[in-house]
């Protein structure tokens, strides 16, 4: 469509005399041609008219196309396996993660459950609930051999976002992990919430890359019946939980069923084969207070 335009706009410029011939003309004389009541039935006039509307035309054209390139660009470097619902099926190893973090008495139940039946977990905690009141329970997670993925900033729903509005839930939601911790943690994983990231008209996934996401995940178990949830179970599963007291009940009977059964527990980047996180870690470092939750 841009090669039509191009040659539409030099015919029609080609065709025009007018003050003198050639292209000079038409562009100098474009100007009175167009204004002028008097030529405006002339045939430079409208000449002249349709110059003005075929290079606006391909202006646009061109911007678009710049535009498709440079997503283009982005989505390229991408890796095809950027989103992942499980790992591998040949593997006994899977994963729990749990999300959101609005019943922080069933994140600290979590957790304790955690320690006393020895499993790790990838914590997907929205970002304003990662509060500086509960840096030793993320500071002792830590040590246990846990991770922190993000969750966006407050739990959007992104596909209702603009690219900036996306792009600012998750650097805030790093930005409080870092803050509170006292040292930057990279959160190399995302869960997007509801598993939203993408549809027909927009897709983050270039957003979630230029911030370090190294991988987004998703899930093949979602079940809190512990008994459907051992069903469901697989090698390489990513089994998806969150801060509620029904999941906390659910867990403390099905991780006992699934260990017995084989399975060995690790972190989503350690199922995914990711490479051990090396965190720049001061010995004195101090936790700030939390900042104020941003309204998007």
């Amino acid at each position: 469509i841009q090669v039509l335009c191009s040659l539409v706009l030099v015919a029609i410029v080609m065709l025009q005399s007018g003050k003198s011939a050639g292209l000079s003309g038409a562009i100098s004389g474009m100007a009175d041609t167009f204004l002028s009541k008097n030529k405006a039935k002339s045939v430079d006039a409208k000449l002249a008219r349709w110059t003005k509307w075929v290079a606006i035309a391909w202006v646009v054209l061109t911007l678009a196309l710049c535009l498709m390139l440079v997503q283009q660009t982005a989505f390229a470097a991408i890796p095809e396996d950027y989103v992942v619902r499980h790992g591998d099926r040949e593997s006994k190893k899977i994963a729990i993660t749990v999300d959101d973090g609005w019943n922080m008495d069933a994140v600290y139940k979590i957790h304790e459950l955690s320690i006393e039946l020895d499993f790790p977990v990838t914590w997907f905690i929205v970002g304003k609930l990662f509060c500086a009141e509960d840096r030793e329970l993320w500071e002792d997670a830590l040590a246990h051999g846990d991770e922190f993925g993000s969750h966006t900033w407050k739990h959007a729903q992104l596909l209702e976002y603009s690219e900036s509005s996306a792009d600012a839930q998750v650097r805030l939601s790093q930005e409080r992990v870092d803050e509170v911790l006292g040292y930057h943690y990279p959160r190399r994983l995302l869960c997007p919430p509801f598993g939203h990231y993408m549809n027909s008209e927009k897709n983050f996934l270039p957003i979630f890359y230029a911030h370090g996401v190294e991988k987004v995940v998703l899930w093949d178990v979602a079940q809190t019946e512990p008994y459907q949830a051992f069903r469901d179970t697989q090698n390489g599963s990513i089994l998806l939980y969150h801060a509620r007291m029904a999941d906390y009940e659910c867990l403390k009977t099905l991780i006992p069923m699934l260990r017995d059964a084989g399975f060995e527990f690790v972190t989503v980047s350690d199922l995914l084969g990711l490479e051990p996180l090396v965190l720049d870690k001061p010995d004195d470092a101090e936790a700030t207070d939390a900042p104020e939750a941003t309204k998007l």
